[in-house]
């Protein structure tokens, strides 16, 4: 088998590593018996890549085409890379094409049909609740701590591969009790598992040697400062207050979805180095939005529509949500990280700067841009990123040479911090209680996979009858340094993960339906001062029904296209489209985010498009009027073909963006904002190519609201990518709307948005 590269196509040759992992695959299907990979590495390749081993071996043991193999993942990556596997000269898509589950459970094959496969599938699905009880292997891609229907796959699939890169993931003991075993490899393992030879012969499997190599090398160092920050107890404080909640006191619905989306915040805080209101100016525009400047107004008004103990909590987190914001406006951890990208360039190294999330990621490059200790072109050497594009395999040419993390992370990125993807590991703390957290985070995780490996050898290896290349009892020690000179950390008994007592994670687990990390974007749990709102109650034909404020933007069918329009001009019989079963998602903007994932060109898109935005507002802030900017563009030396105001106004309340690219340049001169006038040809490209995509969605969206889409051949968004609309859209969700309420009633914020089953409140 051969992968399709610029190159030209280019043979895979296996590590000692890879040949571990095939062999544990392999072994597992033939003795029926379901395992757990734990392999904690950001190699986005990976699941896919089992998923085909166990399909080829499926052909080769039955002899037959007539096969199909499931990848349960999130990761367009994954179908991407799969289009470019070659046997010999030819694709394994012709041979084994792929396909998608519909909303009925059907397989619908995707692009051309093949009617030489012989009935062989290699399906795709996003979310393991939906896949039917058909025969084959099936993999789950449970990377970043995505909660998977284990339980059932596990009662009707004996061929199941889970695969994980955190060792605390509770999927592993329901894979133990389903009679199943766990593979795991600990860094010590990883390293002695690389083989440079076989990958100067041609491409590794599943990890490159080199990334195998610093798994068990890397220096690990949490960074304190000389004196501890006020921001240090501040993050105390705020994990105290957390630690004071019960399951009694969030047992509602509402209550649930508010404390994860404190938990949330409280993870951006620490992971977020640059202020408060740089943070938020990246925040995307909606009522769902999450800004640090407002946490504590949320809390508050939480607060306000309780009594006794839970009124008394949420105060507390109140107050330590208000201290945490004045804390942070210091920046107390933006020198730590100017020093380090100050000796990162100088020395003319590849870093890696992990924030929060891509909002965290933006707020945190622009503060350093403009930062005047901050060498120019630092960005050449240095990419910053956000956890979850760390994990997910995102970040180009792995591993680098050093590797700093913000803070400590949630516990669904341990991995990242125990096993860097970088000869050294940097960790910052505001002081010694957040650095006590981290290095007890790092220390925990090391020994969490050396006791998963331990299991490996002892138990798993004998019952699968796959040899293991041993014990490595070679953990390093994680270095403490205050002012450069190594000190003891705290000793501190407490859970270095999550200050709440099991029953409630058990209650933010059953709520969660976006993995351990969902809180990183929960919906602020007021979008007024009250945590009740007034809302219309949309049912459905299928018996569910949803909850939206008069003026919350749906899609719905209008003629022949998919129109946004407000929830209050919805009537019985039409059909809305909704992402992930949420109204709360922008359909397009998330076409972005999932095409972002597969190539880095689109991160620059989005960019562009959040520069323009954000320079809208800045001309907004400065009440620049609508036809003075229309008399200044219409006189330019290339006079603008706009001749009503009307065209302005609506881009400057963001409804619609130019048609003519030079329109961005002719606004940019009138309005006189020099950073837009300087990227003017960018912007205007990024939003003509928002706008193809958004053409090219829209026409398959409508054709799927029209019931057409049988009659409608699939369509590539980027034919240089082989993007298919039908990927992009798979969780998409059509509701034929039965009947909406003639009256507004109060609802819980936290549930407007969100399709309900049954009454919540």
């Amino acid at each position: 088998m051969r992968l399709r590269t610029a190159a030209g196509p280019r043979r895979f040759t296996p590590s000692p590593f890879d040949v571990e992992l095939l062999a544990v695959v392999d072994a597992a299907a033939a003795k029926s018996t379901p395992v757990a990979l734990v392999i904690p590495l950001p190699a986005a390749d990976t699941p896919v890549v089992l998923g085909t081993a166990a399909l080829v071996a499926e052909i080769a043991r039955s002899a037959s085409v007539a096969v199909s193999s499931t990848l349960v993942s999130s990761r367009l990556s994954q179908r991407t890379f799969y289009d470019q596997l070659y046997v010999r000269d030819s694709p394994l898509s012709g041979v084994v094409p792929r396909a998608r589950l519909a909303a009925d459970g059907s397989v619908v094959p995707i692009g051309d049909a093949y009617p030489a496969a012989g009935g062989a599938r290699m399906v795709f699905a996003t979310d393991a609740g939906r896949v039917p009880d058909f025969g084959g292997a099936i993999v789950v891609d449970g990377a970043g701590g995505r909660p998977a229907d284990l339980d059932r796959l596990l009662r009707t699939r004996r061929n199941l591969v889970y695969l994980t890169d955190n060792p605390f993931d509770e999927a592993l003991a329901k894979v133990r009790d389903a009679n199943g075993v766990v593979w795991a490899f600990d860094p010590a393992t990883l390293t002695r598992l690389a083989d440079h030879r076989t990958e100067a012969a041609g491409r590794t499997v599943a990890a490159s040697s080199q990334l195998l190599t610093v798994a068990g090398t890397s220096d690990l160092t949490v960074l304190l400062p000389e004196h501890d920050f006020s921001l240090d107890d501040a993050l105390r404080t705020t994990w105290r207050a957390l630690r004071s909640f019960t399951s009694e006191g969030v047992q509602r619905t509402a209550l649930t979805a508010a404390l994860q989306w404190a938990w949330g915040t409280f993870h951006t805080f620490a992971l977020s180095p640059s202020t408060p209101s740089q943070y938020d100016t990246f925040v995307p525009r909606g009522p769902y939005s999450t800004r640090l400047t407002d946490a504590e107004t949320h809390a508050r008004a939480v607060a306000r529509n309780l009594t006794g103990a839970a009124r008394d909590q949420w105060m507390a987190l109140a107050d330590a949500f208000g201290g945490l914001l004045r804390a942070a406006t210091a920046t107390p951890k933006i020198e730590p990280v100017r020093q380090w990208v100050v000796d990162v360039t100088e020395r003319g190294r590849r870093g890696v700067l992990v924030v929060r999330n891509s909002t965290a990621a933006r707020a945190t490059t622009t503060m350093l841009q403009e930062h005047t200790g901050i060498p120019f072109g630092w960005r050449r050497n240095i990419l910053t990123v956000g956890l979850r594009d760390l994990l997910h395999g995102r970040v180009p040419r792995l591993p680098v040479d050093s590797i700093m993390f913000a803070g400590p992370v949630p516990k669904a990125f341990a991995s990242l911090v125990a096993v860097p993807t970088a000869a050294e590991l940097v960790v910052v703390g505001a002081g010694s209680w957040e650095g006590s957290r981290a290095a007890r985070q790092i220390t925990q995780t090391l020994n969490a996979l050396t006791g998963l490996r331990r299991e490996t050898v002892e138990i798993s290896s004998p019952r699968l009858d796959v040899p293991t290349t041993g014990l490595f009892d070679d953990r390093r020690p994680v270095l403490v340094t205050r002012g450069g000179s190594p000190i003891a950390p705290l000793d501190d008994a407490t859970s270095p993960w999550e200050p709440f007592v099991i029953d409630v994670l058990a209650l933010l687990r059953r709520a969660s339906s976006n993995g351990a990390d969902s809180s990183s974007t929960a919906v602020p749990p007021t979008r007024n001062d009250t945590e009740l709102v007034d809302a219309l109650r949309i049912s459905f034909t299928d018996g569910q029904h949803l909850w939206l404020a008069p003026n919350d933007i749906v899609y719905r069918r209008s003629g022949n296209e998919a129109r946004r329009v407000a929830a209050k001009a919805l009537v019985s019989g039409d059909v809305i489209a909704l992402v992930d079963a949420t109204a709360r998602r922008d359909l397009f903007r998330s076409v972005i985010d999932v095409l972002a994932t597969v190539n880095p060109e689109y991160h620059l898109l989005m960019f562009f498009d959040n520069l323009w935005h954000a320079r809208i507002e800045a001309a907004r802030s400065r009440n620049v009027g609508c036809r003075s900017i229309l008399n200044s563009m219409r006189s330019a030396p290339d006079p603008t073909r706009i001749t009503t105001e009307q065209a302005i106004r609506q881009w400057l309340s963001h409804h619609t963006v130019p048609m003519d690219i030079a329109d961005v340049r002719r606004f940019a001169v009138a309005v006189e904002d020099e950073e837009l006038r300087a990227n003017a040809d960018a912007v205007g490209s990024a939003l003509a190519h928002m706008r193809t995509i958004h053409q090219a969605v829209g026409r398959w969206l409508s054709a799927q609201i029209n019931g057409v889409q049988l009659r409608m051949k699939d369509s590539l968004v980027d034919p240089r990518l082989g993007v298919h609309t039908a990927d992009l859209l798979e969780t998409v969700s059509l509701h034929e709307i039965d009947d909406v309420a003639e009256h507004l009633e109060q609802t819980p914020a936290s549930v407007i948005g969100v399709v309900q089953d049954i009454e919540r409140v």
